[in-house]
C-alpha cells in the first residue's frame, strides 16, 4: 500500500472517530443497541441447550463469521452503510455478532429435521428481510443505498442451511474419527 492509500485511510479513521464521538456515542440509539445485545445474549444464555452447547455455537460462530464477511463486503462496496454504530468501527453491527446467530441458533437448537428447519428458516429470513430491516431502517440502524429487502431474504434462508449442511458433516467425520 503506498503511503497516499495509508494516509487517506487514517484521514478516514480520524473522520470516522470523530463523528462516531461526536453524533453516534451515548446517543438513544447507542444505547438502544447495546440494550438490544444484552437481550440477545440473555435470551441464548437462558435457552441454549447445555448438552448441545458447543454444537450450536459452532453453528452460531459460522453463521457470524459469514454473515461478517458478507456485511464487510456489502459496506465497502457502498450497498449500504450503518450510520449508528456501537464502536467506532465500519464493521462493528450488532446484528452479526449477536442478533442473527442468536437467532439462528434457536431455529438450530429447537428444528432438529431438516424440514423444519427449512420452513422454521424461511420464516425468519421473511421476517428479517420484510420486517426487522425496515424497523432498522426507520431507527436510522442500516441505510440501504443499492440494496433492497428482496436480496436479504435468500441470504438469509441459505445462510443458516449451509452452516447447518457443514455442522452435520463435522459431527459425521467426528464421530467417524
Amino acid at each position: 500500500m503506498t503511503n497516499t492509500m495509508a494516509d487517506i485511510k487514517k484521514e478516514l479513521f480520524q473522520a470516522s472517530l470523530k463523528n462516531w464521538l461526536d453524533y453516534e456515542f451515548l446517543t438513544w440509539r447507542w444505547f438502544l443497541k447495546i440494550t438490544i445485545i444484552l437481550i440477545f445474549l440473555l435470551i441464548i444464555g437462558k435457552l441454549l441447550d447445555r448438552k448441545r452447547g458447543l454444537e450450536i455455537i459452532a453453528f452460531g460462530f459460522l453463521i457470524s463469521l459469514i454473515s461478517t464477511l458478507l456485511d464487510i463486503t456489502g459496506t465497502y462496496m457502498v450497498f449500504w452503510e450503518y450510520p449508528y454504530r456501537v464502536l467506532p468501527l465500519e464493521f462493528s453491527e450488532i446484528h452479526d455478532f449477536v442478533v442473527i446467530p442468536v437467532s439462528f441458533m434457536l431455529v438450530y437448537q429447537y428444528c432438529r429435521s431438516w424440514k423444519s428447519f427449512f420452513l422454521v428458516n424461511g420464516l425468519l429470513a421473511a421476517f428479517s428481510s420484510f420486517v426487522m430491516e425496515p424497523v432498522f431502517m426507520l431507527l436510522a440502524f442500516y441505510k440501504p443505498i443499492i440494496w433492497h429487502h428482496i436480496y436479504s431474504f435468500p441470504i438469509f434462508w441459505v445462510l443458516p442451511l449451509i452452516c447447518r449442511l457443514i455442522i452435520d458433516r463435522l459431527k459425521s467425520v467426528s464421530r467417524r474419527g
